[in-house]
């Protein structure tokens, strides 16, 4: 009888601790402690270049068309509580002269939300077809994990508003 009741706590206390497990985000793919070698967020950065995303305006019957964006983005810590993105974008369709991105978790097109509120992240300054940002976001840099980064058309409200998109990779950092 002893026995039974050991167990039944074991149990009782296993069930318990899943409640207080912390979250993970299904979609991700952690980085193996081998790929970076146990380096710090100091010495890591993730690295990524934006995609065509197809596109459609209006409503379901509106015209579809596929923006060519291209471009790079480097995200490195800038110490221990914020990151520094550097994102350059070139031919983007639109005439806007600021274009908000966010980073996001899972890979492009996953639906997540963003890590902060896309407010909060530094806007995309465009002039002449090209688009530049250097800027700071009071997020620590993510050492595991799968992200990308989004290119909004307007407040990056949901999917539909993603002019380009940028998976994110994780590897030693170059400077």
């Amino acid at each position: 009888m002893n026995v039974h009741r050991r167990f039944l706590s074991s149990v009782a206390l296993g069930i318990l601790g899943l409640g207080c497990a912390p979250h993970t985000d299904p979609n991700a793919a952690p980085v193996a402690a081998g790929l970076t070698g146990g380096l710090g967020p100091e010495t890591l950065q993730w690295s990524g270049s934006f995609q065509a995303v197809q596109q459609q305006s209006g409503d379901m019957n509106a015209p579809r068309g596929r923006n060519n964006a291209r471009g790079s983005v480097v995200i490195i810590a800038e110490g221990k509580n914020a990151i520094r993105a550097r994102i350059n974008v070139s031919d983007v369709s639109g005439s806007a002269q600021y274009y908000h991105w966010a980073l996001v978790g899972g890979r492009c097109g996953s639906g997540q939300i963003p890590q902060l509120t896309v407010s909060q992240f530094p806007d995309i300054s465009m002039s002449n077809n090209q688009g530049h940002v250097d800027g700071t976001v009071p997020l620590p840099l993510p050492t595991s994990g799968t992200y990308h980064v989004n290119v909004y058309r307007t407040n990056g409200g949901d999917e539909a508003d993603v002019l380009t998109c940028a998976n994110l990779r994780i590897e030693p950092r170059k400077e």
